[in-house]
């Protein structure tokens, strides 16, 4: 198809929209059943002609909309012609010259076209006056997509809201209380918050302050990675329904697959930050567990730090929900220990690796096989029996992973009975779990001082109590004489009133009991079977122990912890901010302990 050179220069042309539609045409093979036309339009003589590429040279239509249909249908095909598409394209063009953008009619709603030029150099790379341009046009669409001054506010704020923080931080726009996800999980992690509490407290921030709890979970699963394995293990619990007082049962115990790589990474960090204090070219680390809570867990501490038994510094390194028995502590804890055992003498730069071990007394005699801290030979330094620590005898023989073994394969040989552990294996009835030497072990010595200050306050405690009950009983039989009426003075009234219901209960069920008594004998003659002889038996019983019950809260006198004395030193604590816990019979914390051994 080509345009006569006749008119060439004698002929403008008007855009005509639909051609912008075409479909396409593949070339003279598409000819076979129609024509090609071209059509102009002379403004001089506003007539239209139609030319025809045929050897006939005849004009076929005069009028301008069947040549439009017979273009639609020549251009079905997929591909279009090279002439067609540079004709359409200046169509196009010279209409969105005119009004920036244009309506193509469609076989449904009509399309926009609007006009953008190709950004041949990137907006960061480019002047601010071309930026600006862009912005524009960019703004012209949001406008035009928005439909009305409404639509176009929302489609904004829509816009706005899938917009990075790094977006609007750099606009100089962000909110500045938002935070993302980095930094909300460290807050998470630092104020120990579980998902349920993160919940509550984002209802009483503006929304958009704390990420989503999927975005949240994502990142903590992409910083996690395959770190940790969780399985499902039968562990062992204590039962009362059981017959035999324990149960098994499935229990999600998780660990860390490879710990040394997470141990380097912590000390890549710490030393990043210098914090690393280094003894004599080593770095010092610590392996142990606790159970606390429902849990027992199992971490490794970097000692060579300034607070190593800081939070942040202790790495777990397996952890399950149930109690830290030695059955569960044989099924779970073989593996991570040859792991953290591996570390020791390991060259990490020009450092080397030493591991030690930690926990509380219990837990350590359990891990080096002893028959508990309460063994006739309990001590796990050396072979001497308890009831010798108190005296001055002289050093024993020192405990050995080689003496441990040994003793354990005595044990075996004479048949693996705990009880006569103390005679044949110097109490060993099992074989260290963790290749670590005795003399690698760390002193329990935050439990030795909370041992110690504990009994100091409760012998404290009780020589208070005896002088309460002292004074409790001189004011009850009126020896001693005080016109002043006391708190304390009001517990002895109540006392006294308590243990004059409870003599009056006493001669009551005594009476009963009497009267029950007498009446066995008539009971017994009429040889009743219908029961009544068990179940007087059965009262009876039942009004001895009440009564015996009774009479045990007649001779105790003054309850203890409630008289003057001791209720005072309860106050010395409160005023000093030192709780007891309610769990371990009102044992302290290290921190209450430390601050009560210090001196004024």
């Amino acid at each position: 198809m080509y345009i006569h050179h006749s008119f060439a220069r004698t002929v403008n042309f008007q855009a005509i929209t639909r051609l912008a539609q075409l479909k396409g045409t593949s070339g003279d093979n598409t000819h076979n059943n129609h024509v090609s036309h071209v059509i102009y339009y002379q403004n001089s003589q506003n007539q239209r002609h139609i030319c025809e590429h045929q050897t006939t040279k005849e004009v076929i239509y005069h009028n301008v909309s069947k040549a439009v249909s017979m273009l639609e249908k020549s251009l079905e095909d997929s591909h279009v012609s090279q002439t067609i598409q540079t004709f359409a394209e200046k169509v196009v063009y010279n209409q969105l010259k005119k009004s920036k953008e244009m309506l193509i009619a469609t076989n449904g709603r009509p399309a926009k076209i609007a006009m953008i030029p190709n950004t041949k150099v990137s907006s960061d790379k480019a002047s601010s006056r071309t930026v600006s341009r862009r912005a524009n046009s960019i703004s012209s669409i949001i406008k035009s997509v928005g439909n009305s001054e409404a639509g176009d506010f929302h489609q904004k704020v829509y816009s706005a809201k899938h917009m990075s923080q790094a977006v609007l931080k750099t606009a100089n726009i962000a909110s500045t209380s938002s935070i993302d996800t980095d930094k909300a999980l460290a807050m998470v992690s630092d104020c120990h918050l579980a998902w349920n509490q993160l919940r509550k407290l984002r209802r009483y921030v503006e929304k958009g302050t704390i990420p989503s709890e999927k975005r949240m979970r994502q990142r903590q699963n992409d910083l996690i990675g395959d770190y940790f394995e969780s399985t499902m293990e039968m562990l062992c619990f204590r039962s009362e329904t059981s017959p035999d007082g324990i149960e098994l049962r499935s229990t999600p115990t998780v660990k860390l697959k490879n710990i040394k790589k997470v141990v380097f990474s912590y000390l890549d960090e710490h030393s990043r930050l210098n914090n690393l204090s280094p003894n004599n070219n080593e770095i010092w680390i610590k392996f142990g567990g606790d159970k606390g809570g429902g849990s027992t867990k199992y971490e490794v501490q970097i000692c060579s730090l300034a607070k190593p038994n800081s939070i942040n510094n202790i790495i777990v390194v397996l952890i399950f929900d149930a109690p830290d028995m030695m059955f569960n502590i044989n099924r779970t804890l073989p593996e991570v220990a040859h792991q953290v055992v591996a570390l020791n003498g390991e060259k990490w730069r020009n450092y080397t690796l030493r591991v030690f071990c930690f926990g509380d007394y219990e837990y350590l005699t359990k891990l080096y096989g002893l028959n508990g801290p309460n063994a006739r030979y309990c001590c796990l330094f050396c072979e001497k029996p308890k009831a010798e620590m108190q005296l001055k005898a002289p050093p024993a023989k020192q405990r050995s992973l080689a003496s441990i073994r040994a003793n354990y394969r005595m044990f075996m040989e004479d048949g693996g009975i705990e009880s006569r552990s103390k005679d044949v294996s110097m109490s060993v009835v099992n074989n260290p779990l963790v290749s670590i030497e005795v003399d690698h072990v760390s002193v329990p010595s935050l439990h030795l001082s909370l041992g110690i200050f504990k009994k100091l306050f409760d012998m404290l405690e009780t020589e208070a109590h005896s002088i309460d009950c002292l004074i409790y009983s001189l004011r009850k039989n009126g020896e001693l004489d005080d016109t002043s009426e006391s708190k304390f003075d009001k517990i002895i009234q109540h006392q006294i009133q308590t243990q004059i219901d409870i003599k009056e209960k006493i001669e009551e069920k005594k009476l009963k009991l009497t009267e029950m008594e007498d009446a066995m004998p008539l009971i017994y003659l009429k040889g009743s079977v219908d029961g009544s002889i068990i179940t007087n038996v059965g009262k009876i019983v039942k009004l001895r122990e009440e009564i015996e019950s009774l009479t045990k809260c007649m001779e105790n006198g003054l309850p203890f912890g409630t008289g003057p004395i001791v209720t005072s030193l309860e106050r010395v604590l409160q005023k000093n901010r030192i709780q007891r816990q309610a769990y371990h019979g009102k044992s302290f914390i290290g921190n209450h302990v430390h601050k009560c051994c210090q001196v004024n």
